[in-house]
């Protein structure tokens, strides 16, 4: 317990009432606690009682001030959004550094669907715990037309990314997140070609293989049976003994 506090209890006991309007005494004019009522000294800038921070001869109430929250939410919004556009860039990246250049023997189909389902879970993760701060889908009026709550989302982008993804940046936009509307939509754009391109390159190379095997099957079937006979070598003769 602070000094200042101490005096204020030993005003107290010596009958100084914690409750009512100004009072004279104690080396000057007390004041009442806007808030608790309690007795505040003259000098003091805080009720004992409740802790109110008062001002003036009056006892009027100072305002505390209060840590803002918008900016820690505004900083954690926009770190959601950046993250919403950076999983499909280093997916994107991927697909052209690693996907491109797997030999068509490695299974690049399969590894070129792991990718895309990496990057729908993640956005899905992402744009899930997002528009459940938001609490979309929860509001009496829908802020646009693809107003659903987080499960909902998650499993659109989990099943349905090309769809889901552009429709969420849409959605998030409607509740006063456009920062990152362009930058999505822009990615979105590119993921989508990229994901083509690299999906018909991998088909092309696979009918590619296709064919130079069924060439190379077609030119066995059309030699003789006798080009794949091999005979035998001579035996060497034997040699005759000399008497």
């Amino acid at each position: 317990m602070s000094e200042q506090d101490k005096r204020t209890l030993r005003q107290i006991e010596k009958g100084a009432s914690p409750i009512g309007g100004t009072q004279t005494g104690g080396g000057g004019e007390k004041r009442t606690c806007p808030l608790c009522g309690g007795t505040i000294l003259p000098r003091a800038s805080k009720c004992t009682f409740c802790g109110t921070f008062v001002s003036g001869a009056e006892a009027s109430v100072v305002e505390t001030p209060i840590p803002d929250d918008g900016a820690s939410s505004s900083a954690a919004q926009d770190t959601r959004g950046t993250a919403l556009v950076v999983v499909p860039a280093a997916a994107t990246i991927v697909l052209w550094v690693w996907i491109f250049r797997v030999s068509a023997l490695e299974h690049p189909m399969l590894k070129l669907m792991v990718v895309l389902f990496l990057n729908s879970l993640f956005t899905g993760l992402v744009a899930a715990g997002e528009a459940r701060k938001l609490k979309m889908g929860l509001l009496k009026e829908p802020r646009t037309r693809f107003d659903f709550q987080a499960p909902i989302w998650f499993v659109i982008l989990l099943f349905a990314w090309f769809v889901g993804y552009p429709l969420y940046h849409l959605a998030r936009a409607g509740h006063g997140l456009g920062r990152f509307l362009k930058a999505g939509l822009v990615i979105a754009g590119i993921f989508c070609v990229s994901f083509l391109v690299n999906m018909a390159l991998i088909f092309h190379h696979e009918s590619q293989i296709l064919a130079d095997l069924k060439r190379r099957e077609a030119e066995l079937l059309s030699k003789p049976l006798s080009d794949f006979i091999v005979e035998p070598p001579a035996p060497a003769p034997t040699p005759v003994p000399q008497p």
